[in-house]
């Protein structure tokens, strides 16, 4: 990742209910202000012109640092077994069309 306040940036799926969500663990960089305030959405603004829809993470989770395995690698394992205990993910399914907006609301009526 290539923002400016972000010095590392790890993401994994994570089935949270009965859905499998992407989270994004990141690490603030350290010229970074702790008073740079790193919003979710400003992320997911950002990630939008990179990225693919159905790629831009769930969930923005800062770490101080990321778990090591043994070997000095990211132990992806502990990062799926962190809680997670954030409200309602954004809505991926940003549309201004009316049309869309309601078979979605139908089908999420429908899956639950």
């Amino acid at each position: 990742m290539l923002h400016r306040a972000i010095a590392q940036c790890a993401v994994i799926d994570k089935v949270l209910g009965e859905e499998k969500q992407l989270v994004a663990y990141f690490i603030r960089k350290s010229t970074a202000s702790t008073d740079i305030n790193i919003e979710t959405e400003d992320l997911k603004e950002y990630l939008a012109n990179i990225l693919p829809d159905y790629m831009i993470p769930a969930y923005f989770i800062e770490l101080d640092k990321f778990p090591q395995t043994p070997n000095f690698k990211l132990d992806r394992n502990l990062l799926k077994q962190r809680p997670i205990s954030l409200g309602r993910p954004m809505d991926t399914h940003q549309s201004d069309n009316d049309t869309i907006n309601a078979v979605l609301d139908i089908w999420s009526s429908v899956l639950g």
